[in-house]
């Protein structure tokens, strides 16, 4: 699903910018289960765009062999770009410009069909009929990604430009965290709700002596039914209705939600109970004054570069916004047909008794259809292998980030190092202790206050950020 979903993103992202985008490109590859892009090949299409270099694009996305890829970067002809380009510029206008428009026809129908999947008694469908909903529910994931990957392209057409202009105005370094303190704290982005949530849920909580004493002594696998009823269970119960199809780790498929496994949102709970009493600093607090701090040094800038940072400023943040929440929209559709795939799981470990409770979770889609349709008699030998694959691909060491060619192989990986290299997911300077968190399971040691580390960061980890120091 995400593999389809990305490079058909790619596309038709490039293609919004004018570039013409080779049939037979390899842009997605999958390496012992990981999902990795190409980047030679998409700095060489981004490459037809005048002035869009590897330097400018890569690091926005965490990208690293930036140098290779700009010593191997050959100049294409500007003529096709060129020649094109007041086809795309309209194109690309009436696109971005009607983009809030098209959300707000969108959103009502996709609410409906949301609440009628989730109204749904999986149960007593028949396989035909959960067929036709998986097929409902790629439908609207098409619908709701084809408005993600327009927010994606007016975001990356706005972030350039505002990334120049500073360059142009402050140099490389300088432009670099300014364009982290203007960006930073945005109050009304969707992926920042949950963790402002249970921050208010822990205020919450800590006047309910009772409620508190249930969650800070409770195990971890203290479930919602255990808290006394009070306004703090409430506002729980109403997180979970809200943001219950989030999670760590949430595109992928296989992984609980927050509606299944609240064990996050209460050790965040418990982290931020730790940090009230101390009075530690929060993270929205620190934000807003970074971004105060960017925006008070804007006023160095000579006028016309203050202007047009301001103007594509505005432009920026609006699209980070309509992005956030077309992004929940699609992890919305993902946790349907997390749904959908539980259901059908259930199905074939009925029929086939030995392949374990989420068979459906090693099928493609077509399988899984095939299956539902009766023309798949037996999925045991297919799981069998790909199961086999899963667990060889887990005892391996991470691949790297980023690689050449081929992953080097696992033995090589299974070196030490003294250094601890990641992309800084928060704006300002820290000093702390490094916490590094492999797993859910051990939030438990987190300490307000600490840098926390994770292989990779999505909106199921952000519920910690605002106790941590970085």
């Amino acid at each position: 699903v995400l593999s389809a979903f990305s490079d058909l993103g790619f596309r038709r992202a490039f293609a919004a910018l004018g570039c013409t985008v080779p049939r037979r490109a390899n842009l997605v590859g999958n390496f012992r289960g990981r999902i990795y892009l190409n980047l030679t090949e998409l700095s060489a299409i981004a490459g037809q765009v005048p002035g869009l270099r590897p330097q400018n694009v890569l690091p926005l996305g965490g990208g690293s062999e930036v140098e290779r890829l700009e010593r191997g970067r050959r100049d294409a002809s500007p003529i096709g770009f060129l020649s094109r380009l007041p086809l795309t510029a309209a194109r690309f206008a009436r696109e971005n410009l009607g983009l809030r428009g098209r959300i707000e026809r969108f959103e009502p129908g996709f609410r409906g069909e949301c609440l009628r999947v989730r109204s749904l008694d999986l149960r007593v469908l028949s396989s035909l009929a959960l067929d036709e909903t998986l097929s409902d529910v790629e439908q609207l994931l098409n619908e709701a990604g084809g408005l993600l990957r327009t927010a994606y392209g007016g975001l990356l057409a706005a972030l350039v430009p505002l990334s120049a202009t500073l360059r142009a105005a402050r140099g490389r370094d300088g432009a670099e965290k300014l364009q982290r303190d203007l960006l930073s704290s945005l109050e009304d982005v969707e992926s920042a709700h949950p963790a402002r949530e249970l921050l208010h849920i822990a205020e919450l909580v800590a006047t309910e002596p009772q409620v508190r004493a249930v969650i800070v002594n409770g195990s971890r696998e203290l479930q919602v039914d255990a808290l006394p009823a009070g306004p703090a269970r409430e506002a729980v119960l109403a997180f979970q209705g809200r943001f219950g199809h989030r999670g760590i780790r949430e595109a992928e498929l296989s992984e609980p939600r927050w509606r299944e496994d609240p064990t996050l949102i209460f050790d965040a709970i418990r982290l931020h109970l730790r940090a009230l009493p101390d009075g530690v600093p929060s993270a929205i607090q620190r934000g807003k004054a970074l971004r105060a701090a960017g925006e008070h040094a804007l006023r160095e800038l000579g006028l016309p570069s203050r202007a047009a940072v301001l103007a594509l400023l505005r432009v920026v943040r609006n699209a980070m916004r309509q992005r956030e929440r077309l992004r929940d929209h699609v992890v919305q559709v993902l946790d349907l047909m997390r749904l959908l795939a539980c259901d059908a799981s259930r199905r074939m470990a009925i029929r086939e008794t030995e392949i374990g409770s989420d068979a459906a979770f090693f099928l493609t889609l077509q399988e899984l259809h095939a299956f539902l349709r009766g023309e798949l008699r037996t999925v045991r030998p297919l799981v069998q292998m790909r199961r086999a694959a899963y667990e060889r691909d887990r005892t391996l060491p991470d691949p790297p980030d980023t690689f050449v060619d081929y992953p080097p192989p696992a033995v090589a990986l299974a070196s030490s190092r003294d250094v601890l290299e990641g992309l800084p997911a928060s704006s300002g300077q820290v000093q702390g202790k490094a916490r590094v968190l492999t797993s859910t399971r051990e939030i438990g040691g987190l300490e307000p206050g600490e840098i926390l580390i994770v292989p990779a960061a999505d909106v199921g980890w952000s519920p910690l950020f605002l106790a941590a120091g970085g």
